[in-house]
Formats: C-alpha cells, sequence, structure tokens
C-alpha cells in the first residue's frame, strides 16, 4: 500500500493543479490585497448590493418554484423525468451569453412579452428584473436537479405509509419529503446563490445596468487592465470557498442528524 501512495499522490495532483495553480496565481500577485483601491471605487458598494439582494431574490424565486417543481418531477414517469433533467442540463451546458440572448428575444422591449410588460411600467431588461431572469435561468437548475433527485431517492413506502394513515400528496410533500430532502434543498439553494452570484454573460445581455460585481469586473477590466480587477477577483474567489464550505457543512451536519 505504501509503495501505491506516490501514484495516488499524483492521481491527485495532476487534475486539482488545473484548479488551485491558476488561484494560486491569483493569490500571489502583487496587489491581490489592494483593497483600499477597490473599496474607494464608488462604483463597487452599488455593484455589491445589486449582486447580493439579486441574488437572494433569485434563490427565493428557485426555491418558491423550484421545490414544487422538483416534486412534481419526482413523481413523473421515468422517461419524462430523465428528459427534463436533460433540459435542466442546457443552461448549465451552453454559454450563458447565448442563454442571455435567448432570454432577450423573449423578454426584449421590442418583443411581445417585453411590450405588455413594458405598459404596466415594469421593464424585463436593464434593470434589477433583468438581473433575477439572467439568474434564474443559469442558476435555477442547480437548485432543481439537487431537490428532484433527493426526492426520487426516497423509498416509495413513504408515500404508501403516509396514504394509509389517511394523508394526501400535500401531507406527503410538507410532512415527509420536505424534512427528508432538507440536506438536498439546502445544498442546492446555496449552490443557486453562488451561481447567480457569479453569473457573467447572460447579465451582460439583459442588463448592463444596474452593475452586478461580475459586470461591474468586466468594466474595470476593460478601463484598467488586469491588475485593475485582481482584488475583486481575489474577493470573488474567497466568497466561492466560502459557499463551498457552507454546502459541505450543510451536507455533514444534516445527515448526521444534528440540524
Amino acid at each position: 500500500m505504501r509503495k501505491r501512495a506516490p501514484i495516488h499522490s499524483l492521481l491527485l495532483i495532476i487534475p486539482f493543479s488545473f484548479i488551485l495553480a491558476p488561484l494560486g496565481a491569483l493569490f500571489h500577485s502583487r496587489n491581490a490585497l489592494s483593497f483600499q483601491s477597490l473599496v474607494s471605487d464608488p462604483a463597487f458598494f452599488p455593484a455589491l448590493e445589486t449582486s447580493l439582494q439579486t441574488a437572494a431574490l433569485t434563490t427565493f424565486c428557485a426555491m418558491l418554484f423550484g421545490v414544487p417543481a422538483s416534486f412534481a418531477l419526482s413523481r413523473a414517469p421515468r422517461l419524462i423525468r430523465q428528459t427534463l433533467h436533460g433540459f435542466l442540463l442546457i443552461p448549465l451546458i451552453i454559454p450563458s451569453l447565448i442563454g442571455g440572448m435567448a432570454e432577450l428575444m423573449l423578454y426584449g422591449p421590442n418583443t411581445p412579452l417585453g411590450a405588455w410588460f413594458s405598459a404596466f411600467g415594469v421593464s424585463l431588461t436593464g434593470s434589477s428584473v433583468g438581473v433575477v431572469l439572467a439568474q434564474l435561468f443559469v442558476a435555477s437548475p442547480f437548485l432543481i436537479l439537487s431537490v428532484s433527485q433527493a426526492m426520487t431517492e426516497v423509498p416509495k413506502e413513504y408515500l404508501e405509509a403516509t396514504q394509509t394513515l389517511g394523508g394526501d400528496s400535500w401531507a406527503y410533500f410538507w410532512h415527509v419529503l420536505l424534512p427528508i430532502c432538507k440536506d438536498a434543498i439546502g445544498v442546492g439553494a446555496v449552490l443557486t446563490f453562488a451561481r447567480a452570484i457569479g453569473e457573467f454573460g447572460a447579465t451582460l445581455m439583459m442588463a448592463y445596468h444596474p452593475y452586478t460585481l461580475p459586470i461591474y469586473a468586466w468594466v474595470s477590466f476593460i478601463s484598467g487592465g488586469l491588475a485593475q480587477i485582481v482584488p475583486l477577483s481575489v474577493l470573488l474567489v474567497g466568497l466561492g470557498v466560502l459557499v463551498s464550505l457552507l454546502a459541505s457543512f450543510l451536507q455533514r451536519f444534516t445527515r448526521s442528524g444534528l440540524m
């Protein structure tokens, strides 16, 4: 077993180096911790506020509509469930810029849907609403895939027991599935929030203004070069690390029965 240890280490080092080496170079850069210039920029805090608010609203909407959809998906026939899972993977596979373009063709001001909302004073593009729509497109599949998979794995005997006790589908969903799948819901919500925070391409198409942090990073890069966005990049990577730790924490403690 000891002779195999170097081989096992090599098998770990090679793939992880593709992830950790660039991040190490980022944190090792000369102005990685130069946050003074970042916080002194008057555009930074509005972008931070927009990102946090829209990501929180996106996560709430994803949970509000995604958890019931996951329940319906878990009870669908296998072929339909697998087909819909395939559709949910599309936003995760295609470039988000293309997803944003598709959304723009649906929600744009010159489209029937966009014009209808504009008549009531609601702009679906170039606004926080547009940011949320863009984030929902790319981020909500994380929650639905996570929760529907967890609900599918719940033994059918639980449903039969609920029906035997006189419960209906709502009772089964509320009193049985939600407690069992709370770890998957929590992890899905955290991943949805993180993906929404980091969304760039679809947001660029749907709502260049108000700035989110990724859009702000892009504008800063265009105006000031690579060195200008290093502190912000470090901040976003740090946020990603915290989100990853939180997701692992939720999985560990919910499965151990501590939450």
